[in-house]
Order: C-alpha cells, then sequence, then structure tokens
C-alpha cells in the first residue's frame, strides 16, 4: 500500500502561553497573510504549540 505524504515548505511554530484573548486575531493574521501571498511559500503548515497554560 502507498501512503503520499504531503510535504511542508513552511512551518510557521507560534508558542502560546495563556494567549486566549490574542491567539485568534494572531492566526488571522499569521494565516492571512501566508494566503495573500501564496505561491512564496509553497506548501505551508501553522503549529500552535500551547505548553502550559492555565484554565
Amino acid at each position: 500500500m502507498s501512503t503520499l505524504a504531503r510535504v511542508v515548505d513552511l512551518s510557521v511554530v507560534i508558542p502560546a502561553f495563556n494567549e486566549e484573548q490574542r491567539l485568534g486575531p494572531t492566526l488571522d493574521a499569521v494565516t492571512g497573510y501566508l494566503r495573500d501571498n501564496e505561491g512564496r511559500w509553497g506548501e505551508w503548515e501553522v503549529v500552535l504549540a500551547d505548553d502550559p497554560s492555565r484554565p
């Protein structure tokens, strides 16, 4: 069985610690920028690292 792996050209890692208020606007801004410049970056992903936010 053959499995095709997705090749990612750019990974944007966003560390988050108690960022509930800013997280939505930040993700919107980053993904908006990447989409507006599509083709410049190739395949991209956004990775959110949340450790250890408090409730």
